[in-house]
């Protein structure tokens, strides 16, 4: 999406060097996923939808409640995406984005609140459900039990992304808490599950080796070199956490990390990418072209390691989307 000179937020296509709005009403509205034959799905004001053309959408319907969105689709039409029910609650759905018919409701684990966030080429689809208490990351096959992922230690984890090979990522909780100046709760980490492995946490591109230090306070803390563009600094770091967003089928991950730098609390949200085994802050990999930017949220990428997501442009002074190839 873009902002409008309304004000309001406009779904877009980017595709063969140029944007295009494919949305410029009054309403709200949110292009989340698109899949090779150019069919592309989404939110506009509550609703999920297909965006049939420009302003023209297909409403792909709830459960009887006011909202609800769509945040993926895979080659054969099938839609993964969240909606209300009449008294609220909200379900993991799936649908066909060319037929006009009722969502399925996939379930949950016994509580009332479920999402699926992305659904494969076989017809899985991750996200997460609740059995009452915090979310797990789960993994949904219609006509099949919920599978539970579960989490790396904590209480809570969700899934976002889902290849075809069935590597799923996302964040877990894990069994610990952050020593921040402020509670900011447990320590969240990147996590990838494999059918052969489990689930993996994916840790973090900056506290190995790093020297841990101590405030008057007590709490422990390290220092790292941020470049911000053209601009270098040194932070004092209480806590970083990382987020799994988007996995293709080399089960290579990208994601974001949100630092909290001390003592006075303040965050900074850069785009990472884990690559066998080792993750990596993506402004480190820019070189010499990284001086445009700071890249702050990576939230897809395909099997060719394309990735795409948001950072500050230095040289328009905004926010842009962008686009990085793997280029060895």
């Amino acid at each position: 999406w873009s902002f409008l000179a309304n004000g309001a937020r406009g779904a877009m296509l980017w595709s063969n060097g140029g944007m295009q709005i494919i949305n410029n009403t009054s309403s709200n509205s949110a292009a989340y996923a698109i899949n090779d034959d150019g069919v592309i799905v989404g939110r506009r004001a509550t609703r999920p939808v297909h965006f049939t053309g420009i302003n023209t959408i297909r409403d792909l319907g709830t459960f009887n409640g006011p909202g609800g969105v769509a945040y993926g689709i895979n080659e054969y039409g099938q839609v993964a995406g969240t909606a209300q029910r009449a008294d609220g609650i909200w379900r993991a759905f799936s649908n066909r984005y060319d037929r006009i018919q009722n969502p399925l409701d996939l379930g949950s684990l016994g509580g009332n609140t479920s999402v699926a966030r992305d659904v494969n080429n076989v017809g899985c689809y991750a996200g997460y459900a609740s059995s009452g208490g915090p979310t797990k990351a789960v993994m949904y096959s219609p006509g099949s039990p919920i599978f539970n992922i579960g989490t790396l230690g904590g209480p809570q984890s969700e899934a976002h992304s889902i290849s075809d090979y069935f590597g799923i990522t996302g964040w877990s909780d894990l069994n610990r808490r952050h020593n921040t100046p402020t509670n900011l709760g447990y320590v969240r980490h990147a996590m990838l599950w494999t059918p052969e492995a489990g689930r993996r946490d994916l840790g973090d591109p900056y506290t190995a080796g790093k020297t841990i230090r101590t405030d008057s306070a007590g709490r422990k803390y390290f220092t790292m070199t941020i470049r911000e563009g053209e601009i270098v600094r040194t932070v004092n770091v209480y806590g970083v956490d990382t987020f799994g967003e988007g996995v293709n089928k080399w089960n290579v991950v990208c994601g974001y990390a949100r630092i909290y730098c001390g003592p006075t609390p303040r965050t900074i949200d850069r785009a990472i990418v884990w690559i066998s085994g080792r993750m990596y802050d993506l402004n480190d990999l820019l070189g010499i072209d990284g001086l445009e930017w700071n890249l702050d949220h990576a939230w897809g990428l395909n099997d060719g390691s394309v990735i795409v997501g948001r950072g500050f442009n230095y040289s328009t002074g905004s926010y842009r989307a962008f686009k990085a190839t793997r280029t060895r």
